[in-house]
Parts: structure tokens; sequence; C-alpha cells
């Protein structure tokens, strides 16, 4: 590493995400330094991961460093607060999933540090907070999923204001039909279906299509887009990983290849893009054709209550990040079957008494409402 390399903070680090951030390091390891690493259960890997990368400061959230198998005693572990808190930080990715990254995604802001944001419940549920505390300290947030990342480098040096988002999604019209059993297959057989490296939640929300629902969310925060301007379409080639069309009738497209890496890179690194062995490159001779459909929003409730929360505001959209997190866990434990996951959360957004210009407070205590609602739907 040099005097000039960036130090991360990294949340969530032994999940899927923090260790495609994780294989980044690696590549460019002159460029990036890591001196704070965060899991919430895994200590074995966090261990593990504490002797390769050589960070100063850890934090575990609910395990302890007493079970890993790796002596960490003479460790440093530090709360989430303290570690995006850190003056030798100067970049903190939240890779973690769900409400934990909602706080240190928060402090982190409110002490002027870049936040690279994966963690994609943490923007549904409190997108206006987010942006407005990064606007008054002068943080930034920039995106390290895919389609929202490729928004991003689409609109820089753009001054004028666009007229249409076009995202794009692998899933549509067909894909659900296509596996038949879909509704009855188990959170293992729908991760395979899915067929990219992800976490079991994220292959849920994949297949409802509830994660496409927070990327436009994500979008309509970070770039101030207006919610009707945003498009989903079908693109099975998964290609194109969005649009922007302008005022002249011009439009801008971003290509890449499927590979979480390069979003990640592309951040970490900005302003420079350096190769990376690792990713593959794009040949759309290899692809043959593209495809672009309108997307039939019947086959996914979850994507169209997303958006019907989102243009509620208030708490609404804290609700439905809960208690679609929840409903999945539920699915995950086989509590309850696929299909039951959209009809609860839409019961618990029609039992919610939404709070008006919530703060940080609103938003949790609408979070842990969610929650209970949810568990009380499916008590025995």
């Amino acid at each position: 590493m040099t005097d000039n390399s960036v130090r991360l903070a990294i949340l969530g680090s032994t999940g899927a995400l923090g260790e495609t951030v994780l294989s980044v390091v690696r590549s460019f390891p002159d460029k990036l330094n890591v001196v704070g690493l965060g899991a919430g259960t895994n200590v074995d890997l966090l261990a593990q991961q504490i002797q390769e990368f050589e960070p100063f400061m850890a934090h575990i959230g609910k395990g302890r460093w007493q079970d890993s198998n790796i002596d960490l005693k003479d460790f440093r572990f530090v709360t989430d607060q303290e570690m995006v808190n850190h003056q030798e930080v100067d970049t903190v990715v939240v890779a973690s999933v769900g409400k934990v990254g909602l706080e240190p995604t928060l402090g982190a802001l409110r002490s002027g540090k870049r936040v690279a944001l994966g963690n994609q419940e943490t923007m549904a549920m409190a997108g206006s907070l987010l942006t407005d505390v990064a606007s008054k300290q002068g943080s930034e947030i920039l995106p390290l999923n895919a389609e929202t990342s490729a928004i991003w480098q689409l609109l820089k040096g753009e001054t004028s204001p666009i007229s249409r988002l076009i995202l794009t999604s692998s899933y549509g019209p067909a894909r659900p039909r296509e596996a038949g059993q879909v509704p009855s297959m188990t959170p293992e057989e729908i991760a395979v279906h899915v067929g990219r490296r992800m976490g079991r939640k994220r292959s849920i929300d994949a297949t409802t299509l509830m994660s496409k629902a927070v990327q436009v969310l994500e979008a309509h925060y970070l770039f101030n887009i207006p919610l009707d301007a945003i498009t989903v379409v079908y693109h099975p080639e998964n290609i194109i990983r969005a649009i922007v069309e302008f005022e002249d009738g011009s439009s801008k497209a971003h290509f890449a290849p499927s590979d979480p890496r390069l979003a990640v890179q592309t951040v970490l690194l900005f302003p420079e893009r350096l190769e990376n062995e690792l990713v593959l490159r794009l040949s759309l001779t290899t692809a043959g054709q593209l495809t672009l459909r309108p997307l039939d929003e019947s086959d996914f409730p979850l994507f169209g209550l997303a958006i019907a929360a989102a243009r509620a505001g208030n708490t609404y959209p804290a609700v439905i990040s809960a208690a679609n997190e929840s409903a999945v866990d539920l699915f995950l434990s086989q509590s309850i079957g696929f299909t039951d996951i959209a009809p609860l959360v839409e019961r618990t957004l029609a039992a919610h008494q939404a709070t008006s210009h919530p703060v940080l407070e609103d938003i949790m205590d609408a979070d842990q409402w969610a929650r209970e609602f949810v568990s009380r739907q499916v008590a025995y």
C-alpha cells in the first residue's frame, strides 16, 4: 500500500458483498487499505479476514470473539459507531444486510465520510433522511449496486435534467413461470434458480423483484429522479445496466459484465478506472441480441407495493422494508411459503398508521412495529 491509498472500514465483511469488496482489495493492494472490519455472527471468517488484511480495529455485532478458533483476545474491538467515525477512515463500506446498516451509515455521513453503500434496505427505509444528512454535512453516498452505480456513472458530467431513467431486470414477464415450481421451491432451490452469487435474502429479493424496487427507490433518493420518470424493463441477457434519456431525445446506456466486482472497484477507485484481471470483458457479439420488453408487474406484487410505499412516503418505506425482511426470514426458516411473502407484507402496510416527516427515532419505531406485526400474523 502507499500513503495515498484509500483507507476502508468495511461493515458486513463476511457476507457475499463484503467478500466481493475484499476480493477487489486483493486486486489493488497499493490502492486500497483495510483499516476496519465488521461482521455480525461469523466470527471465524472475520478472524481469518483480520489475519489476512491486518486492520487495526474490528466490530462484532451479535457474535463473540471468544467463539473464534483464532485467538483474538489482544485485538482491538470497537463499536460500529467508533469505527465509522474514526479519523483514519476515508471510506466506510456498508455491505451489511437489513436495518443494521442504518445507524452506522448515518454516523459515517454525519462525520463527513464517503459512504460506499451496498446495504439496499438502508436507502429504502430512510432515503430522505440519509440524503438530507449527506447534503448538510458535505458527505458522499456512492452506490455499490451495479445498476445504481451505472446511473451514477451515466449522470457524471451531465448538468441537464433527464426525462426518463430505464432500469433493467433479468427477471420479467416469463422468468418465474419458466420455472413453474418457484412457489413451492425451497430457499436453496431459489438461490440456484437465481444463478448469481448472493446471500440467501438477496436471492429471494431478486426473485420477488423487491431488490429491483429498492433500486428504483435508491435512484429516486440519490439522484432526485421522480418515481414517475423511472421505468423497469425485462432484459434477459443481463448486459445493459441502465439507460438515461435526456430532454433532447438522446439516450446514454451503461453496458457491463455481470460481475459485482466491477461496480465495487469503480466506486472505491474513483476517479481511476483500472484493469482487474478477474473481471471478464463483455462481448456483445457473443450475446447475439439485446432484448428489452415491458415488465408485467402483476407477476411481482412486492414490486408494486414497494413503489406505492415510496409514493406514500413518511414511514411507509421503513415499514415495507422491515415487513419484507421479516417475511423473508420466515420463509428462510420455512415458517411460511414463498407465495405468503407478498400478502403478509401487504397486510402490514395496510395496518400501518404513518408518521409524517419522520426522524430517525420514528423510522426505527416504524421498523420495530412492522416486525412485530409480521410476527403476530404467523404466531401459533
